[in-house]
């Protein structure tokens, strides 16, 4: 589920705000936030920006707010928020188990099953409704909370023991969907390495291993989400199999006991699960299924409502044995897909945001022998090894191409590596994020704009500054720079800018950063579009330069008005350490009461924030001033 995360401390008045802000911006004509109306509102979603101007009103604002943070209402998100700010509400009593279950936090989670024994009845207040069982499953809830502590098993123990109901839905996939399906179909316990566990956990506590009455069948759905081994699991533990669940977990003597002698289907099996069956045991590499399908008439083309051929599902699934069975039995090279997309440019998208645990050069090197044409891909892709194999059977870059369908863009390429660079990033895989950068920077220098190279650039020179190497993200930097400077973006220069003066100040070449955060701020004070979160950001590098140098009442100016800033945009863990700042700097003056009225500003942004950063320096300070 989408759904914004809210600070640990929310004011409603300040959403309030939000969403009168949220009237005038759209009014404005603002992209963003007419993007975000037609995003979040129920109704405003096909209305040109124009309509939506006129039509929007205060209350719509508002309910675009409550849903973007996964509420069904303004009353629902207002009832929320008032709960979180008492400490012993059920709001806040299930948003810190919640919190305990995903983290793996069995102390602090037994603590509060213990405090309050109703809680484990307790559902979300937002819209998905889920219990506390259901966020072990990391799927279905709101996407900050989706993911999998490595001792989930023990954390379903620990809730099945306080009498979690096992089979309770969760009001989201239409109401059906049980904890046990939420995790056949979830990649977050396969990533963690406990999704059989728990699929096992729950089937001993009694869990229907069918799923809810009337709902989808938590087999067919894992064969649908990717997740063959949790289907196969299930099917093993005795979950009912259908045509196409039999064919996808490999039971070819039940995918036999749906057909007459003469190769008919019997009426308990349609020939719309027979075109899924194919489908499944396709990308599933279910070899001796195939076989049996095809000579029962299962088609090489394209399946009807499916959008692909058997022979697209067997490259999904990087099943190669499949994909040489299918090409000798007659497989179509060139049928397309929903896209438009080949095989061959099937297996070239694959390999670029697919499974990386599959290679697909030998595939695609399969194909190119059987005759796979060239002239429906996209090339060169950015990737060497891809490229390579492409290059041997014959690709060549277009002078003046013209893009097939289905086909990716040079921009959908990059975009795709700088998203899958981003969450790898964000999941501390940083070897993997830096090969993703350094791919989409090399495709760019090569095919791409000026811009969006410079934009590859300085998320690759971040990511270096922190591994750290400063060298490398120097030189990133410098050319980011360079060609905004080309370009005259002056506020993407201006956040470039004070980068590279970060890397120098990391690097002690304080005299070399200054320059360049002087100019950063130069740029922000001149230029009307400056958000002010970016002014305080830019006042807060060289505020930390001035003070470090002695310039004392330089470092005081700039942080007052950095301080006023984050306020003013409600960023407290800004407030907090540009007040802690001010604080150290009066003691270093010999002004003992503004230090102290600082110091106190400091401490209750830091406790408003709950970042344990803020409150780590602003501790620091304290000891600092008091010794």
């Amino acid at each position: 589920m989408d759904a914004r995360e809210l600070p640990a401390r929310p004011s409603l008045d300040q959403y309030k705000k939000q969403a009168k802000d949220l009237i005038k911006t759209c009014a404005s004509g603002d992209q963003d936030s007419l993007r975000r109306i037609k995003r979040y509102h129920p109704r405003f979603g096909k209305l040109s920006d124009a309509e939506l101007r006129d039509a929007l009103k205060l209350t719509d604002a508002q309910l675009a707010i409550a849903r973007e943070h996964g509420f069904q209402s303004w009353p629902n998100f207002a009832k929320h928020i008032d709960g979180l700010t008492r400490t012993n509400s059920s709001i806040s009593k299930f948003e810190a188990a919640a919190d305990a279950v995903i983290a793996g936090d069995l102390p602090t989670l037994e603590r509060l099953l213990r405090q309050d024994r109703e809680l484990i009845h307790a559902r979300s207040s937002r819209a998905h409704r889920a219990a506390l069982l259901h966020y072990l499953a990391a799927n279905g809830v709101e996407d900050y909370r989706q993911k999998t502590a490595r001792n989930a098993v023990a954390v379903a123990e620990m809730l099945l023991k306080a009498g979690a109901e096992v089979d309770a839905t969760i009001a989201a996939y239409g109401g059906k969907a049980t904890t046990l399906g939420l995790v056949a179909t979830s990649v977050h316990p396969l990533r963690a390495g406990v999704q059989i566990a728990l699929l096992e956990k729950l089937l001993d506590a009694g869990a229907a291993v069918d799923g809810a009455p009337g709902g989808r069948s938590p087999l067919i759905a894992a064969l649908h989400n990717g997740r063959g081994e949790a289907a196969e699991f299930l099917a093993r533990c005795g979950a009912r199999l259908d045509l196409e669940g039999a064919a996808g977990v490999g039971r070819l003597d039940v995918v036999e006991s749906f057909f007459n002698q003469d190769g008919s289907l019997k009426p308990n099996a349609t020939k719309a699960q027979m075109e899924s069956a194919f489908l499944w045991a396709c990308e599933y590499g279910r070899n001796n299924v195939v076989d049996f399908l095809l000579q029962r008439g299962a088609d090489l083309h394209p399946q009807e409502g499916a959008g692909l051929t058997g022979l697209h599902g067997a490259v999904i699934g990087g099943q190669l044995d499949t994909i040489k069975l299918l090409v000798q039995r007659g497989a179509l090279l060139e049928a397309t897909n929903v896209y438009g997309g080949t095989v061959l440019g099937q297996a070239l998208w694959s390999a670029m945001n697919g499974d990386r645990k599959i290679d697909y050069v030998p595939i695609i090197e399969t194909l190119l022998s059987a005759g796979a044409k060239l002239d429906a891909v996209g090339y060169p892709t950015g990737d060497q090894r891809l490229d390579a194999v492409l290059g041997r059977g014959g690709a060549r870059p277009p002078q003046a191409a013209v893009r097939q369908p289905g086909t990716p863009t040079m921009s959908e390429l990059v975009g795709n590596l700088l998203q899958r660079a981003l969450q790898a990033r964000s999941e501390k895989r940083l070897p993997d994020a830096k090969r993703d950068l350094v791919e989409a920077v090399d495709l760019l220098r090569e095919h791409g704009p000026r811009s969006e190279l410079a934009r590859a650039l300085r998320e690759l020179g971040e990511l270096e500054r922190h591994l750290p190497d400063g060298d490398a993200a120097l030189l990133h930097y410098e050319e980011a720079v360079a060609i905004l400077r080309e370009l005259n973006q002056p506020l993407r220069l201006a956040h470039a800018i004070r980068h590279l003066g970060d890397v120098h100040h990391d690097a002690g070449h304080a005299t070399l950063a200054e320059p360049y955060y002087e100019e950063a701020l130069a740029l922000h004070r001149g230029n009307e579009n400056t958000r002010p979160l970016e002014l305080a950001n830019a006042l807060r590098s060289l505020a930390v330069l001035k003070g470090e140098a002695g310039e004392i009442e330089e470092a005081i100016a700039l942080w007052r008005e950095a301080h006023d800033l984050y306020a003013s945009v409600n960023v407290p863990a800004g407030v907090a350490e540009s007040a802690a700042r001010l604080a150290l700097l009066a003691w270093r003056q010999g002004d003992g009461q503004r230090s102290h009225e600082w110091l106190t500003a400091a401490r209750a942004a830091a406790d408003s924030s709950e970042d344990p950063n803020s409150l780590r320096y602003v501790g620091q300070v304290r000891v600092m001033i008091a010794s």
